[in-house]
C-alpha cells in the first residue's frame, strides 16, 4: 500500500501532524517503535490506530466514556470517518449531538463518516443502524440488577465478540444485551461475566 505521508513516532507531534496530513487530503501512516499508532492511543489522545488500522482491512470500533472536561464531539470528530463501529452510550451520545432520540443519533454521526452506529439504551436495550439499513431496536432480557457499573462495556465486548464469531449483525446485537444482563446481575463490572458459549445459551433460555 503506497501513502502520501508517514509520520515517525506516536506522541502529540505525531498524532497531530497524522490529522492535519489526513484532513488535507493525504493518505497518512503513522508509526510508533512497538505500536502502529502511537502510545497516545492509551492516555486519552485522539486513538491514531483508527487510521491505520482501517487502511489495512481491520475492523475499527469504538466505545465512549463520559468526558467530564467536556470536550465530547470536538475530541473524537476527527476520527469518525475511519471507524466501521460507533457504540456511545445514550447519555453519552446527547453531549455530542443534543438529542436523545437514537435514530436521530444514528443519523447524525452516520453523516460524520461512521459506517455503522450502535445506541446503547441501558435499561431499554439497544438501537442497531448498520450501513444502508434501516436502525431497529433490540429489547433487554429480564434481569434483577444488583451492580450496573460495566453494563455498556460487557454489551460492546459481547456484541464484537458475535461480529468475530461470525454472527450477524442481528445475532450480534442479542449477545450483546444478554452479555449486559449477566452483568447487571452481580457486584462489579467482570463478576457476571460468561464464555461466549454460555452467553449464548443464556439469550436463548430467556430470549
Amino acid at each position: 500500500m503506497e501513502y502520501d505521508i508517514a509520520v515517525i513516532g506516536g506522541g502529540p507531534a505525531g498524532y497531530s501532524a497524522a490529522l492535519k496530513g489526513a484532513r488535507m487530503g493525504a493518505k497518512v501512516v503513522l508509526f510508533e517503535r512497538e505500536n502502529l499508532g502511537g502510545v497516545c492511543l492509551n492516555v486519552g489522545c485522539i486513538p491514531t490506530k483508527s487510521y491505520v488500522a482501517q487502511e489495512s482491512g481491520v475492523v475499527t470500533a469504538m466505545d465512549t466514556a463520559w468526558d467530564a472536561r467536556g470536550r465530547w464531539l470536538s475530541l473524537i470528530r476527527p476520527m469518525l470517518a475511519h471507524l466501521d463501529w460507533f457504540m456511545p452510550s445514550v447519555e453519552e451520545a446527547e453531549q455530542m449531538i443534543g438529542t436523545r432520540e437514537p435514530g436521530r443519533l444514528a443519523e447524525a454521526f452516520r453523516a460524520l463518516g461512521v459506517k455503522n452506529v450502535v445506541i446503547k439504551l441501558g435499561s431499554r436495550g439497544c438501537y442497531v443502524q448498520p450501513q444502508g439499513e434501516e436502525g431497529r431496536y433490540f429489547g433487554i432480557f429480564p434481569a434483577k440488577a444488583v451492580d450496573t457499573a460495566g453494563a455498556g462495556d460487557a454489551w460492546c465486548a459481547g456484541f464484537l465478540a458475535g461480529l468475530v464469531n461470525g454472527l450477524s449483525v442481528d445475532a450480534a446485537a442479542v449477545v450483546g444485551n444478554a452479555a449486559g444482563a449477566m452483568c447487571v446481575t452481580q457486584v462489579g463490572t467482570t463478576t457476571g461475566i460468561r464464555s461466549f458459549a454460555e452467553t449464548q445459551e443464556y439469550a436463548r433460555q430467556n430470549g
